[in-house]
């Protein structure tokens, strides 16, 4: 495995990961709100 594949690969984690975290986050936010 080269290092080119593994920084592909990486990234391909990233953009996977990112919808998620800032779905947790959004939904944090929407919890402190509420309870605030």
């Amino acid at each position: 495995m080269t290092s080119i594949e593994r920084k592909k690969l990486a990234r391909l984690v990233m953009l996977k990961l990112l919808p998620i975290f800032g779905g947790l986050t959004a939904v944090a936010v929407v919890a402190l709100s509420t309870i605030a």
